[in-house]
Protein backbone atom coordinates (compact mmCIF):
# COMPACT_ATOMS: atom_id res chain seq x y z
CA UNK A 1 0.00 0.00 0.00
CA UNK A 2 1.36 3.39 -1.02
CA UNK A 3 1.72 5.73 1.97
CA UNK A 4 0.94 9.46 2.04
CA UNK A 5 4.67 10.17 2.26
CA UNK A 6 5.32 8.11 -0.85
CA UNK A 7 2.60 9.96 -2.77
CA UNK A 8 4.12 13.25 -1.64
CA UNK A 9 7.48 12.07 -2.92
CA UNK A 10 6.01 11.14 -6.31
CA UNK A 11 4.46 14.61 -6.64
CA UNK A 12 7.91 16.15 -6.63
CA UNK A 13 8.16 14.76 -10.15
CA UNK A 14 5.86 17.32 -11.75
CA UNK A 15 4.79 15.22 -14.81
CA UNK A 16 3.32 12.70 -12.35
CA UNK A 17 0.85 15.32 -11.13
CA UNK A 18 -0.11 16.28 -14.70
CA UNK A 19 -0.43 12.66 -15.81
CA UNK A 20 -2.67 11.79 -12.85
CA UNK A 21 -4.93 14.76 -13.55
CA UNK A 22 -5.11 14.15 -17.28
CA UNK A 23 -5.78 10.42 -17.09
CA UNK A 24 -8.72 11.00 -14.74
CA UNK A 25 -9.99 13.61 -17.24
CA UNK A 26 -9.81 10.98 -19.99
CA UNK A 27 -11.61 8.48 -17.77
CA UNK A 28 -14.41 10.97 -17.10
CA UNK A 29 -14.75 11.79 -20.80
CA UNK A 30 -14.99 8.09 -21.67
CA UNK A 31 -17.65 7.49 -19.02
CA UNK A 32 -19.67 10.50 -20.19
CA UNK A 33 -19.69 9.48 -23.86
CA UNK A 34 -20.50 5.88 -22.89
CA UNK A 35 -23.39 7.13 -20.74
CA UNK A 36 -24.68 9.39 -23.52
CA UNK A 37 -24.75 6.49 -25.98
CA UNK A 38 -26.33 4.18 -23.41
CA UNK A 39 -29.33 6.45 -22.87
CA UNK A 40 -29.69 7.66 -26.48
CA UNK A 41 -32.65 6.43 -28.50
CA UNK A 42 -31.92 4.54 -31.72
CA UNK A 43 -32.90 7.57 -33.83
CA UNK A 44 -30.69 9.88 -31.73
CA UNK A 45 -27.80 7.43 -31.95
CA UNK A 46 -28.10 7.33 -35.74
CA UNK A 47 -28.28 11.13 -35.95
CA UNK A 48 -25.22 11.57 -33.70
CA UNK A 49 -23.19 8.62 -34.95
CA UNK A 50 -20.46 10.74 -36.55
CA UNK A 51 -20.20 12.96 -33.45
CA UNK A 52 -19.95 9.96 -31.14
CA UNK A 53 -17.26 8.34 -33.27
CA UNK A 54 -15.23 11.56 -33.49
CA UNK A 55 -15.50 11.98 -29.71
CA UNK A 56 -14.32 8.42 -29.04
CA UNK A 57 -11.46 8.81 -31.53
CA UNK A 58 -10.40 12.08 -29.89
CA UNK A 59 -10.41 10.61 -26.39
CA UNK A 60 -8.49 7.56 -27.54
CA UNK A 61 -5.86 9.60 -29.37
CA UNK A 62 -5.20 11.81 -26.34
CA UNK A 63 -5.21 8.86 -23.97
CA UNK A 64 -2.77 6.81 -26.04
CA UNK A 65 -0.46 9.79 -26.32
CA UNK A 66 -0.23 10.32 -22.56
CA UNK A 67 -0.02 6.58 -21.81
CA UNK A 68 2.88 6.26 -24.26
CA UNK A 69 4.63 9.17 -22.54
CA UNK A 70 4.20 7.48 -19.16
CA UNK A 71 5.58 4.22 -20.51
CA UNK A 72 8.67 5.93 -21.91
CA UNK A 73 9.54 7.18 -18.42
CA UNK A 74 8.85 3.82 -16.77
CA UNK A 75 6.08 5.25 -14.59
CA UNK A 76 3.34 3.11 -16.14
CA UNK A 77 3.36 0.77 -13.12
CA UNK A 78 2.97 3.59 -10.60
CA UNK A 79 -0.35 4.31 -8.85
CA UNK A 80 -2.39 7.32 -9.99
CA UNK A 81 -2.21 10.20 -7.51
CA UNK A 82 -4.67 9.46 -4.71
CA UNK A 83 -5.71 13.13 -4.66
CA UNK A 84 -7.22 12.73 -8.17
CA UNK A 85 -9.16 9.52 -7.48
CA UNK A 86 -12.26 11.23 -5.93
CA UNK A 87 -12.78 13.16 -9.18
CA UNK A 88 -13.39 9.98 -11.17
CA UNK A 89 -16.91 9.52 -12.55
CA UNK A 90 -18.71 6.31 -11.65
CA UNK A 91 -21.87 4.56 -12.85
CA UNK A 92 -23.57 1.55 -11.30
CA UNK A 93 -23.72 -0.25 -14.65
CA UNK A 94 -20.03 0.23 -15.50
CA UNK A 95 -17.94 -2.93 -15.59
CA UNK A 96 -14.81 -0.91 -14.81
CA UNK A 97 -14.10 1.60 -12.07
CA UNK A 98 -11.33 3.73 -10.59
CA UNK A 99 -10.03 2.79 -7.16
CA UNK A 100 -7.21 3.78 -4.85
CA UNK A 101 -3.87 2.28 -5.82
CA UNK A 102 -4.96 1.77 -9.45
CA UNK A 103 -1.85 2.01 -11.59
CA UNK A 104 -1.55 3.99 -14.80
CA UNK A 105 -1.28 0.86 -16.95
CA UNK A 106 -4.55 -0.58 -15.63
CA UNK A 107 -6.41 2.72 -15.97
CA UNK A 108 -5.13 3.22 -19.54
CA UNK A 109 -6.46 -0.23 -20.43
CA UNK A 110 -9.80 0.29 -18.64
CA UNK A 111 -10.46 3.58 -20.44
CA UNK A 112 -9.88 1.86 -23.76
CA UNK A 113 -12.27 -0.92 -22.68
CA UNK A 114 -14.96 1.66 -21.83
CA UNK A 115 -14.50 3.27 -25.25
CA UNK A 116 -14.70 -0.13 -26.96
CA UNK A 117 -17.92 -0.90 -25.08
CA UNK A 118 -19.33 2.49 -26.07
CA UNK A 119 -18.80 1.71 -29.77
CA UNK A 120 -20.35 -1.75 -29.39
CA UNK A 121 -23.43 -0.19 -27.80
CA UNK A 122 -23.55 2.46 -30.54
CA UNK A 123 -23.46 -0.26 -33.23
CA UNK A 124 -26.31 -2.10 -31.52
CA UNK A 125 -28.45 1.04 -31.63
CA UNK A 126 -27.75 2.14 -35.20
CA UNK A 127 -28.08 -1.37 -36.65
CA UNK A 128 -31.74 -2.31 -36.63
CA UNK A 129 -34.31 -4.36 -38.52
CA UNK A 130 -36.20 -2.55 -41.27
CA UNK A 131 -39.49 -1.09 -39.98
CA UNK A 132 -42.42 -2.96 -41.59
CA UNK A 133 -43.99 0.28 -42.81
CA UNK A 134 -40.97 1.15 -45.00
CA UNK A 135 -41.45 0.43 -48.72
CA UNK A 136 -38.66 -1.17 -50.71
CA UNK A 137 -37.77 0.89 -53.79
CA UNK A 138 -34.67 -0.78 -55.21
CA UNK A 139 -30.89 -0.44 -55.24
CA UNK A 140 -29.21 2.94 -55.69
CA UNK A 141 -27.25 2.56 -58.94
CA UNK A 142 -24.52 4.95 -57.73
CA UNK A 143 -23.90 3.69 -54.19
CA UNK A 144 -25.20 0.11 -54.26
CA UNK A 145 -27.22 0.76 -51.09
CA UNK A 146 -30.77 -0.52 -50.77
CA UNK A 147 -33.38 2.26 -50.93
CA UNK A 148 -36.55 2.42 -48.86
CA UNK A 149 -39.33 4.99 -48.73
CA UNK A 150 -40.05 5.96 -45.14
CA UNK A 151 -42.92 7.39 -43.12
CA UNK A 152 -41.11 10.76 -43.24
CA UNK A 153 -41.56 10.75 -47.05
CA UNK A 154 -37.82 10.39 -47.59
CA UNK A 155 -35.64 7.85 -49.35
CA UNK A 156 -33.30 6.14 -46.91
CA UNK A 157 -30.13 4.34 -48.00
CA UNK A 158 -29.36 1.20 -46.00
CA UNK A 159 -26.21 -0.88 -45.77
CA UNK A 160 -26.60 -4.48 -44.67
CA UNK A 161 -24.64 -5.24 -41.52
CA UNK A 162 -22.56 -8.35 -41.03
CA UNK A 163 -23.43 -10.93 -38.41
CA UNK A 164 -20.23 -9.99 -36.56
CA UNK A 165 -21.35 -6.35 -36.27
CA UNK A 166 -24.71 -7.16 -34.74
CA UNK A 167 -24.74 -10.67 -33.17
CA UNK A 168 -28.14 -11.42 -34.63
CA UNK A 169 -28.86 -14.76 -36.28
CA UNK A 170 -32.15 -15.13 -38.14
CA UNK A 171 -32.94 -11.65 -39.41
CA UNK A 172 -31.23 -9.16 -41.73
CA UNK A 173 -30.14 -6.03 -39.91
CA UNK A 174 -29.14 -2.77 -41.54
CA UNK A 175 -27.26 0.44 -40.83
CA UNK A 176 -28.82 3.67 -42.04
CA UNK A 177 -26.34 5.53 -44.25
CA UNK A 178 -28.26 8.65 -45.34
CA UNK A 179 -31.68 10.11 -46.10
CA UNK A 180 -32.64 12.08 -49.20
CA UNK A 181 -35.77 13.97 -50.18
CA UNK A 182 -35.78 13.16 -53.89
CA UNK A 183 -35.38 10.16 -56.17
CA UNK A 184 -33.97 10.08 -59.69
CA UNK A 185 -35.83 7.53 -61.83
CA UNK A 186 -33.95 6.47 -64.98
CA UNK A 187 -35.54 4.35 -67.75
CA UNK A 188 -33.22 2.65 -70.24
CA UNK A 189 -34.14 0.96 -73.49
CA UNK A 190 -33.05 0.33 -77.06
CA UNK A 191 -34.18 -0.13 -80.63
CA UNK A 192 -32.46 -2.61 -82.89
CA UNK A 193 -33.31 -3.37 -86.51
CA UNK A 194 -31.86 -6.48 -88.06
CA UNK A 195 -31.19 -7.16 -91.72
CA UNK A 196 -31.34 -4.62 -94.52
CA UNK A 197 -28.52 -2.53 -95.85
CA UNK A 198 -28.32 -0.24 -92.78
CA UNK A 199 -29.33 -1.90 -89.50
CA UNK A 200 -29.94 0.62 -86.76
CA UNK A 201 -29.13 0.38 -83.03
CA UNK A 202 -30.52 3.23 -80.96
CA UNK A 203 -29.86 3.61 -77.23
CA UNK A 204 -32.68 5.29 -75.31
CA UNK A 205 -32.40 6.87 -71.89
CA UNK A 206 -35.20 8.76 -70.15
CA UNK A 207 -35.98 9.86 -66.65
CA UNK A 208 -37.19 12.39 -64.15
CA UNK A 209 -36.87 13.37 -60.49
CA UNK A 210 -39.72 12.60 -58.07
CA UNK A 211 -40.40 13.22 -54.40
CA UNK A 212 -42.84 12.01 -51.77
CA UNK A 213 -43.66 8.87 -53.77
CA UNK A 214 -43.85 5.34 -52.50
CA UNK A 215 -43.63 2.11 -54.47
CA UNK A 216 -47.08 2.30 -56.16
CA UNK A 217 -46.68 5.93 -57.24
CA UNK A 218 -43.18 5.23 -58.60
CA UNK A 219 -44.53 2.25 -60.57
CA UNK A 220 -47.08 4.58 -62.17
CA UNK A 221 -44.34 7.08 -63.00
CA UNK A 222 -42.25 4.34 -64.60
CA UNK A 223 -45.23 3.36 -66.77
CA UNK A 224 -45.71 7.02 -67.64
CA UNK A 225 -42.07 7.33 -68.71
CA UNK A 226 -42.27 4.12 -70.74
CA UNK A 227 -45.42 5.29 -72.54
CA UNK A 228 -44.00 8.77 -73.18
CA UNK A 229 -40.79 7.33 -74.68
CA UNK A 230 -42.70 5.04 -77.06
CA UNK A 231 -44.93 7.88 -78.23
CA UNK A 232 -41.88 10.09 -78.72
CA UNK A 233 -40.10 7.40 -80.76
CA UNK A 234 -43.20 7.00 -82.93
CA UNK A 235 -43.36 10.76 -83.55
CA UNK A 236 -39.60 11.06 -84.13
CA UNK A 237 -38.74 7.87 -86.01
CA UNK A 238 -42.05 6.43 -87.15
CA UNK A 239 -44.52 3.75 -86.07
CA UNK A 240 -42.33 0.88 -87.28
CA UNK A 241 -39.43 1.72 -84.95
CA UNK A 242 -41.83 2.48 -82.11
CA UNK A 243 -42.90 -1.13 -82.17
CA UNK A 244 -39.27 -2.24 -81.77
CA UNK A 245 -38.63 -0.36 -78.51
CA UNK A 246 -37.28 -2.73 -75.85
CA UNK A 247 -37.25 -1.68 -72.21
CA UNK A 248 -33.95 -2.71 -70.60
CA UNK A 249 -34.49 -1.61 -67.02
CA UNK A 250 -35.01 1.04 -64.37
CA UNK A 251 -32.36 2.67 -62.19
CA UNK A 252 -32.72 4.77 -59.04
CA UNK A 253 -30.47 7.39 -57.46
CA UNK A 254 -31.35 9.10 -54.16
CA UNK A 255 -30.55 12.83 -54.10
CA UNK A 256 -31.48 16.15 -52.53
CA UNK A 257 -30.93 18.02 -55.80
CA UNK A 258 -33.77 19.45 -57.90
CA UNK A 259 -31.76 18.83 -61.08
CA UNK A 260 -29.48 15.88 -61.76
CA UNK A 261 -27.08 15.20 -64.64
CA UNK A 262 -26.82 11.50 -65.40
CA UNK A 263 -23.97 9.72 -67.17
CA UNK A 264 -25.58 10.07 -70.60
CA UNK A 265 -25.40 13.85 -70.22
CA UNK A 266 -29.14 14.16 -69.67
CA UNK A 267 -30.12 16.91 -67.23
CA UNK A 268 -33.13 15.59 -65.33
CA UNK A 269 -35.55 17.84 -63.45
CA UNK A 270 -38.36 17.49 -60.94
CA UNK A 271 -41.58 16.10 -62.45
CA UNK A 272 -40.35 16.54 -66.05
CA UNK A 273 -39.69 13.57 -68.33
CA UNK A 274 -36.64 13.98 -70.53
CA UNK A 275 -35.28 11.56 -73.10
CA UNK A 276 -32.11 11.18 -75.13
CA UNK A 277 -31.67 8.89 -78.15
CA UNK A 278 -28.15 8.00 -79.32
CA UNK A 279 -27.09 6.14 -82.45
CA UNK A 280 -23.87 6.14 -84.45
CA UNK A 281 -22.45 9.65 -83.96
CA UNK A 282 -25.80 11.34 -83.45
CA UNK A 283 -28.03 12.13 -80.47
CA UNK A 284 -31.39 13.80 -79.90
CA UNK A 285 -32.54 15.11 -76.52
CA UNK A 286 -36.00 16.44 -75.69
CA UNK A 287 -38.38 17.16 -72.84
CA UNK A 288 -41.57 15.15 -73.19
Amino acid sequence: MTTATEYESKRRFFPYVIWSRRIIDFWNSAVIVKSSIRYATSSDARAREDLYRRTVDGIRAGLNSICDAIRRTDWIGQPVDILEIPRAESRGWLEYFVFEEIIFETLCANINFVLDDALVELEAKIIAPIPPEWEYIGVDSETGYELYYTETMQYVSLEESTEEEADYKNEKYFREVKRNDNLVVIWTGSIETGGGHEPIAIELTAGMIVDEMGRDDIDRKEDEIDSAVRKWVEAKFGEKLSGLVIKIGIEYIATDELTFRIAKGLNLEMDKIKVIAEWRDRSVEEEL
